[in-house]
């Protein structure tokens, strides 16, 4: 019986051990990633993650999924270790393994229900410390999928905020974009000008939609604005930081409108 319990104690405690280890390779691995050392992070979070570590897991798949690492953008090794942190605890998901799920999910999704299918997660990723500007953003489209306009408006709204005084604006004129197409919805075309101009000026796809067919709604400038729906439809998507879930609509609007002629 003494033998049984030894062996039992020192099973714990190796355990415990492992389970220690694993937490200090992965917040080692959390500062090199935070530093910028990004090949030194992915040794020690690899580690980790192969210790069972969730949190390690989660930041392997952003930097998988961002290209952060030497071996570039890699989708199949970023949801691979997101799915395996996730299932590390089912209680309690890590919120980056969660988010990037989420993000993948809405990337990659072949239609407007995909998108829906993952609010969840997002919601669970942003509320839970993964405060993506961009999960954010995607939130606000899946509630405006939903038809849920006034949620789609107040998320867009509060990332917008959040990103106002930020230098890099392309969250923030993709929220002031997001906003533009909830007022052309609701054909509210004046506040859809208003909104969609600095972001369409910008380049946002999106903006440059809803600012062209406001135009042409509205016959100011009509031509200018079904140029401005043509660079929205010929626009080059990227994969995992545009939002490209309104590309079919706006290709759709400006085959009924491309040979049309419009008054300067």
């Amino acid at each position: 019986m003494k033998r049984v319990f030894t062996l039992l104690l020192s099973i714990c405690m190796t355990l415990s051990c492992l389970a220690q280890s694993a937490g200090d390779l992965c917040e080692t691995g959390r500062q090199a990633f935070a530093d910028g050392k990004f090949e030194e992070a992915k040794a020690y979070l690899t580690k980790a993650a192969n210790m069972g570590n969730a949190k390690a897991c989660g930041l392997l798949g952003l930097g998988y999924m961002s290209g952060l690492f030497q071996s570039g953008e890699d989708l199949n090794a970023a949801i691979r270790w997101a799915n395996y942190g996730y299932t590390c605890n089912l209680i309690k998901p890590d919120p980056v393994c969660v988010g990037v799920i989420g993000l993948l999910g809405t990337s990659m999704a072949q239609n407007k229900k995909g998108w829906i299918d993952h609010l969840d997660l997002l919601e669970y990723a942003y509320e839970n410390g993964f405060d993506s500007s961009n999960i954010g953003n995607r939130i606000s489209v899946c509630y405006l999928l939903k038809g849920n306009k006034d949620k789609a408006m107040e998320w867009a709204s509060r990332i917008k905020s959040i990103e106002s005084k930020e230098d890099n604006k392309d969250d923030y004129y993709m929220s002031s974009a997001i906003l533009s197409k909830i007022y052309l919805d609701r054909k509210d075309y004046a506040n859809a000008i208003i909104e969609a101009r600095d972001a369409a000026v910008y380049g946002n796809p999106i903006a440059l939609y809803v600012m062209g067919k406001s135009q042409i709604k509205t016959d100011l400038y009509p031509a200018m604005g079904q140029n401005r729906v043509r660079e929205a439809a010929q626009y080059d998507y990227n994969l995992i930081s545009d939002i490209n879930v309104f590309a079919d609509e706006i290709q759709k609007y400006y085959n009924s409108i491309r040979n049309k002629k419009f008054k300067q």
